[in-house]
This record gives C-alpha cells, structure tokens and sequence, in this order.
C-alpha cells in the first residue's frame, strides 16, 4: 500500500481521545455479569440511537492487523429482506428436520425481535487471517451484547454458516462469503495511542461500491 493510500487510511480513523463515549452508570463488571442470552422479546420499539451506540461500540473490537472485518446488516420489522431472511430460516429447517412446527418456530424466531442486525466476518486471504477475522467479530458481537445490558436491552445471538440457507446472502445483496451472525435486541427480554491504533467510525466505513455500513434493509 503506498504512503498516501496509508494517510488516507489513518484520516479515516478516530483515536479514543475523539471518540464521544456515552455516559452510562452501568459498570464494565456489571455488563459482564447481567449480559443474558434472551431469545422472547416484548414487541416495543428500539430506539435507533441506541443501535447506533451499540454497533459504535461494536467496532472498537480488537482486530489483529487492523482489518475491520466485520460488516452489519440491520433487518428492519416488517421489512422484504426480514420476511425474506425468515422464509429462509423456515426452509432450511423445514429440509434439516422434516417438521414443519419446528420450521415455523424458526420463522418466528427471525420475524419477531423489534431488531435483527446480521453480522457478518469477512474471510481473510488465509486460514489464518480468517481465524483472527472470526476471533475479532465475535468480540465485537460481545461489545453489542455488554453495549446493550448499557442500554437496557435485553439480546441474543446465533451462528450462522456460509452455506446455511439462513444466511441472507446467496446472491441477496448480503453475501461476503463468510461466517455470520443473527442477532436481535429488544427494549426487554421476557424471562494517547498511535493513530494507526484508533478506528473506522461506523458512519465512514463502506461496504464497497459506496454503500454506507451499516445497511438497513
């Protein structure tokens, strides 16, 4: 990479010291201990800034070589692409089980959060760059999760493969042919560095061809 496409690349980057931290009385020990894998959730709506705190949060993940792997989808209710994801969710299971009870319960599972955001980890141009990429977007879906317990919101999270039919990708606008992940918050669950060390903020990352990270669909 030459010297001015390095500028260009640390222009982009805010240090800690830019960053606007929200102000939460929540402890970092009291996130870690009351973040809970919730998967009923109340039909409430979710504030929009409180997803673009938690997707903010999510990343100042740590990411070894500072490749920024991961990509954020955010399904809207009611949306094409969120009846769309859930008809997937439906099919695979439908093929994998043969119940059709069991299929609909995956539906629902992918229709009724307030929020679905799909995140998704870019590979890497080797096994062991796709390792490190996996490890990073996995901390930063543990940012959402400790980001949320901030905001009061209860979520969960899942794993989906490349080639599981409920990865929204396959030719769908969503697909980077890695792993991803689903996950879905709700306003209640029922039951002085160098700058090469600051990051992308959220709102000036691309996803390529100009389009903004993350997407709404």
């Amino acid at each position: 990479m030459s010297s001015s496409a390095d500028d260009a690349g640390q222009a982009s980057r805010i240090t800690t010291e830019q960053a606007v931290i929200p102000r939460t009385r929540v402890s970092v020990y009291q996130a870690l201990y009351d973040r809970r894998m919730a998967w009923k959730f109340k039909d409430e709506p979710v504030p929009r800034e409180a997803i673009e705190r938690m997707l903010d949060a999510a990343v100042w993940a740590p990411n070894h070589r500072l490749t920024e792997p991961w990509r954020f989808f955010v399904l809207e209710k009611g949306s094409p692409a969120r009846q769309g994801a859930a008809d997937l969710a439906y099919e695979s299971a439908l093929q994998r089980n043969n119940n059709s009870a069991r299929a609909e319960r995956a539906r629902q599972t992918v229709l009724e959060p307030p929020v679905l955001v799909y995140v998704y980890c870019v590979p890497g141009p080797d096994e062991e760059v796709s390792r490190e990429n996996y490890a990073a977007v996995c901390c930063a879906v543990q940012n959402i999760s400790l980001a949320g317990v901030a905001e009061g919101l209860g979520n969960g999270w899942a794993y989906s493969s490349p080639q599981s039919e409920e990865n929204p990708g396959g030719g769908r606008g969503l697909d980077y042919g890695g792993d991803a992940f689903h996950w879905g918050p709700s306003g209640n669950a029922q039951f002085t560095a160098h700058p090469s060390w600051g990051v992308c903020p959220l709102d000036g990352c691309t996803l390529g061809e100009g389009e903004k990270m993350p997407k709404v669909l």
